[in-house]
C-alpha cells in the first residue's frame, strides 16, 4: 500500500508542477493579424483620430483603394427597395462577422484581429461609396474581410452600400 501511495503522489507532483508550469493559460484560437497600413487605421479610429482633418492635411487616405476606385458614385439610388436588397445581401454574406446589426459582434468575427469593423462608426461612415464597394468587392488583404469578386454581383454590393449607410448614427 505504501508503494501505491508513494506513486500516487509522485503523480500528483508532476501535474501541479506541469499546471504551474502552464502558468493557468488558457489555449486560443489563432488570431489573423492585419498588415501594418490597416492596424494604423484600426489604432486611429480607436484613438479618435479625425480623417476628416487627415484628409484636408494629406490630401485624403486611400484606405488601400485606388484613386479611381474610391471616387466612383453608386449608380443604385438609396431606395427602400434598394436598402431592403441590400439587406438581404448583409444577411447572407455579412452578419457573420459584422453581427446582424453591423456592430462588428458577427459569430465567425471574434476569432479575427483585428476585429471586423463595427459599421455604424464614422471612420466607416466617412468612406466614399466608392470606397465601400472597393472594399467590399476587393476585400482587405490580411484583416480578415474577404474579398467578394465573383460571390455578390456588382450590383448587389452597391446595394449593400445603400444598406451599409443606414447605421449610420446621427
Amino acid at each position: 500500500m505504501r508503494k501505491s501511495t508513494l506513486v500516487a503522489l509522485l503523480v500528483g507532483a508532476a501535474l501541479m508542477l506541469i499546471l504551474a508550469a502552464c502558468g493557468g493559460q488558457t489555449t486560443e484560437e489563432p488570431k489573423q493579424s492585419a498588415p501594418a497600413a490597416t492596424q494604423e487605421m484600426m489604432k486611429n479610429a480607436e484613438s479618435g483620430h479625425d480623417e476628416s482633418q487627415e484628409e484636408a492635411d494629406h490630401g485624403g487616405d486611400d484606405h488601400g483603394v485606388a484613386g479611381s476606385d474610391e471616387a466612383m458614385p453608386n449608380p443604385i439610388e438609396a431606395t427602400e427597395a434598394s436598402v431592403a436588397r441590400g439587406a438581404e445581401a448583409y444577411a447572407k454574406n455579412c452578419a457573420v462577422c459584422h453581427g446582424d446589426t453591423g456592430l462588428g459582434d458577427g459569430v465567425a468575427g471574434k476569432s479575427l484581429d483585428p476585429p471586423p469593423a463595427n459599421l455604424h462608426e464614422d471612420h466607416v461612415q466617412i468612406l466614399t461609396d466608392g470606397t465601400m464597394f472597393s472594399i467590399i468587392h476587393n476585400g482587405v488583404e490580411g484583416a480578415g474581410m474577404p474579398a467578394f469578386e465573383g460571390v455578390i454581383k456588382e450590383d448587389d454590393i452597391w446595394y449593400l452600400v445603400n444598406f451599409i449607410r443606414t447605421f449610420q448614427e446621427n
